[in-house]
């Protein structure tokens, strides 16, 4: 339609937006914003700029009516719509640097019955709202070119759009998370004292393994290094933070997963024989894991067409030293080729359907892998002191009853990391490069389970 949105009112042209009824307590119904011109061909031109700007104004509505008026995400939001009114040149920064505060804090007298001091100004108890008030004014007075963390963060996540979505996605809550405890703040005024308040008082009052924390720490680095390139900052206030979190742990009890024991395995293996499809699939998993020492994932992502008779070719993975040729194990062999004649699809394993935020195949097994071993009590369950469990024989640790197994034969550890995949030690990447297929395969046929090397063959039947 040639007017929508529009509305003409003595000769004038107008935009008009009707307003969300869960906002019209603060916006009322609708939003009403001229042209400045009689013309409707005009009008129709500059509509679209206009409506922008009132869907700004709602959007920005919407944020504040979540804050309950006097808290401290209340004050961050009127102290945010200030400075965009400055930034949209509807405020001249003099007025926000003299007035916007006194408004604030007047605000909060009315809302909550301060007493005033000398000055004044509230005499502000709630420490929480003491805080936003601080983080208010700094805000202001930084002028519109002021960098906020919510802004950097945006901007820095922006850049990573081509990582994994479950990468992106926990990047965005590490960020997140410390910018909420430090509130909104200027990025330049974040400094390495902060960042020592945010480990101590909550990485290290956590539950999380230590290196989950280095993670975080590692992920808040990596982002103020990007932050200070890119001007916003003078310092990486996280920059060799990460020895606290080694040192906190260090002679505690650290969750650490353990190899499968065979009796073990052969109870999983026994309660997996339902014949139930994602039962079968898992047997054929955990068999392969545990004579291969591939990642879930690497086995579900396993195509028939990387699949030879003597090796498994992985084309991709986590690190470069992922993608490499794994020697299939003798027990193994009935298993493979009756996978792979009467696979329905292109891959190895077939039948899973891909899902999580990354649409692995993996996904749903992992699941239901964790389900059966509860269900089977083939478990080893590390408590936290909160409660929360984790399970020291999930698939991953597969990888170690391979690794253990190799070990306990003697095969070198450079021979061991080239075949399951970790990364080979600096000193040593020429020997990690020049290792000949026949090697890996006869460190590979060394590892025997005893008795459930026949219960292996025996899927292949």
């Amino acid at each position: 339609m040639k007017t929508r949105h529009l509305l003409k009112r003595k000769q004038t042209w107008y935009v008009r937006k009707r307003i969300p009824p869960s906002l019209s307590h603060v916006l009322g119904t609708e939003i009403q914003r001229t042209t400045g011109t009689r013309d409707l061909d005009e009008a129709r031109r500059r509509r679209w700029a206009i409506l922008a700007d009132i869907q700004r104004q709602i959007d920005f509505a919407r944020e504040r009516a979540g804050s309950v008026p006097g808290s401290a995400d209340w004050i961050k939001a009127e102290a945010r719509a200030i400075l965009q009114s400055v930034r949209d040149g509807e405020t001249e920064q003099d007025t926000a640097d003299h007035v916007a505060i006194d408004y604030l804090l007047s605000e909060l007298v009315k809302l909550k019955g301060y007493k005033l001091d000398a000055h004044g100004h509230p005499i502000i108890t709630d420490e929480k709202v003491s805080q936003a008030v601080t983080g208010a004014a700094e805000l202001l007075s930084g002028g519109p070119d002021l960098i906020r963390l919510s802004d950097a963060i945006a901007e820095y996540l922006s850049k990573k759009a081509h990582l994994r979505p479950s990468t992106l996605k926990s990047k965005a809550r590490r960020l997140n998370a410390f910018r909420d405890w430090s509130g909104d703040k200027a990025v330049r005024v974040i400094a390495p004292l902060d960042a020592g308040q945010y480990i101590s008082e909550v990485l290290l009052t956590r539950t999380d393994t230590s290196k989950t924390s280095e993670d975080t720490i590692n992920t808040l680095g990596a982002f103020f290094k990007w932050a200070r390139r890119r001007g916003y900052t003078e310092t990486n206030p996280f920059e060799g933070q990460t020895e606290d979190v080694k040192g906190s742990t260090r002679g505690g009890v650290v969750f650490k997963r353990r190899p499968w024991a065979p009796d073990e395995l052969a109870a999983m293996l026994e309660g997996l024989s339902t014949g139930q499809p994602m039962d079968t699939r898992l047997r054929s998993l955990l068999a392969i894991g545990a004579y291969s020492g591939m990642r879930l994932n690497e086995i579900c992502a396993t195509e028939l067409a990387d699949v030879h008779e003597t090796y498994i070719h992985l084309r991709e993975g986590k690190t470069d030293s992922s993608i490499r040729d794994v020697p299939i194990h003798p027990t193994l062999l009935p298993l493979i080729t009756r996978l792979r004649k009467e696979s329905t699809d292109s891959y190895l394993v077939s039948g899973l359907k891909p899902g999580g935020e990354d649409g692995k195949r993996s996904h749903y097994a992992s699941k239901r892998l964790g389900v059966r071993q509860r269900s089977l009590k083939v478990v080893d369950m590390y408590v936290y002191p909160n409660g929360r469990q984790c399970n020291r024989i999930d698939f991953h640790a597969l990888r170690k009853t391979f690794n253990t197994a190799m070990q306990r034969e003697g095969v070198p550890m450079e021979v061991r990391k080239a075949i399951i995949g970790h990364a080979s030690s600096e000193e040593n990447i020429e020997a990690y490069t020049t290792y000949d297929p026949g090697v890996l395969a006869e460190a590979v046929q060394k590892v025997s389970y005893g008795d459930l090397d026949k219960v292996i063959l025996k899927l292949g039947d």
